[in-house]
């Protein structure tokens, strides 16, 4: 019965240790703000309001990839988001914030079936070249999975940026990402 104890104890010690080592990796990788030039930003989706209004979370990634476009550090913008529980096509609505704010619609790739990040990264490996130099854009915590499963499915430039934009959510999200890190790196 103690053996049992003490392995129990060890092993939720190593749990516990990996969990906080991959958290570290997690907020190193997702506050780097990068600054080189790029093909693409890929904004990725999130809650549109039911009233068609971004979600004050999704309005900071499309600033953040407005930013990089008026800095002339990507050609385009992909939006990438599906439809939400709250009626709004989110790639749809993304597209008519960087068109209001003076993005050519040319410019502007539209993946209405980016779901989930999983998705999104297969929209990219479907409608770019490999060679494609990308931003991902999101917020902090869910860039790590992004640009792992983008690795995985062969690109071999990527950057990122998060906005400045904190909400009392991130305490779940940390640990979803944890999870869904894991859950990434073995279903690409």
């Amino acid at each position: 019965m103690k053996n049992k104890k003490k392995c129990l104890k060890i092993l939720i010690t190593l749990l516990l240790l990996w969990f906080i080592g991959h958290t570290m990796v997690l907020l190193v990788v997702g506050f780097r703000q990068d600054e080189e030039k790029a093909d693409v930003a890929l904004v990725l989706g999130s809650t549109v309001f039911p009233d068609g209004t971004l979600s004050p979370w999704l309005e900071a990634r499309c600033k953040k990839g407005l930013e990089l476009y008026q800095k002339r550090l990507v050609k385009k913008i992909i939006v990438s988001g599906g439809l939400g529980k709250e009626g709004h096509d989110e790639a749809a609505v993304m597209a008519k914030y960087f068109i209001e704010n003076g993005v050519p619609i040319h410019k502007i790739l539209i993946d209405n079936q980016g779901v989930d990040t999983y998705h999104s990264i297969l929209f990219c490996k479907n409608q770019l070249d490999s060679d494609t130099k990308i931003y991902v854009v999101s917020q902090y915590f869910h860039v790590l999975r992004t640009k792992m499963g983008l690795e995985k499915v062969g690109f071999q430039s990527i950057q990122s940026v998060s906005p400045n934009f904190y909400h009392i959510k991130d305490l779940w999200s940390i640990p979803r990402e944890f999870i869904g890190y894991y859950v990434y790196y073995f279903k690409f």
